[in-house]
């Protein structure tokens, strides 16, 4: 049987086109990876990825040009915040004061410790009933308790959060039919009000300031 020859001009066309593909594979995951950091160079991604399917093996366009400058300040700059600490690291205080700034009022949601912190502490109480698939349970818990007047109010008081599917008996026993429903009540436990519906920001911090003149207290109102 004879051997296979095949021509040293195709054995280094293959070559070249096997090297071909693997740069090309690299240079995307690469560049993949500095889009995600460095959203800045970003915007020829899609332009830049599309030239590599019409470029010839053996040829270099000018687009890969730039996109290896590009690819070249995205390592400089990547280094740079490696040895500066000017990264990622940075980045998770910030993220955490956003938080921070969104996070509701504090809730308690055992009913019945909460009440018994308010007598011995001598604060009125907000009991906030909700049930989860209740639209405007949902829109108090994602709007009307992260006001920040609304946060400043909550700390002259004890809230308390019920889930009124799972404390059905409470709900019953207190005549709760329709949510969401706050109670206010004094320091002794005894109703002041009840707001059924939801509440605005401005609607809640005006009927919170109605409870707290009664009980004497007077925190300083803010502007809204």
């Amino acid at each position: 049987m004879r051997p296979l020859h095949i021509p040293l001009r195709t054995l280094r066309l293959k070559k070249r086109e096997f090297n071909c593909k693997v740069r090309k594979g690299f240079f995307y995951l690469i560049f993949f990876c500095l889009f995600v950091k460095f959203p800045v160079f970003s915007s020829d991604f899609k332009y830049v990825g599309l030239s590599f399917v019409d470029v010839k093996i053996g040829k270099v366009s000018s687009m890969i040009k730039v996109f290896r400058l590009r690819f070249i300040l995205a390592v400089v700059a990547a280094s740079c915040s490696v040895f500066t600490g000017c990264g990622w690291e940075q980045s998770a205080p910030v993220a955490q004061q956003v938080e921070e700034i969104r996070q509701p009022i504090a809730f308690l949601y055992d009913h019945a410790a909460g009440m018994e912190i308010a007598r011995r502490e001598r604060k009125p109480t907000l009991v906030f009933f909700s049930v989860p698939d209740n639209l405007g349970s949902q829109r108090m818990l994602e709007t009307t308790f992260h006001d920040e007047e609304i946060k400043r109010l909550a700390e002259w008081l004890v809230c308390i959060h019920v889930d009124g599917l799972q404390e059905s008996a409470l709900c019953e026993s207190l005549g709760i039919t329709n949510f969401p429903t706050i109670i206010l009540s004094n320091t002794n436990g005894a109703e002041v009000r009840r707001l059924v519906g939801r509440q605005t920001p401005d609607q809640l911090a005006v009927q919170i300031h109605v409870l707290l003149q009664v009980m004497a207290l007077r925190p300083q109102a803010v502007g809204r």
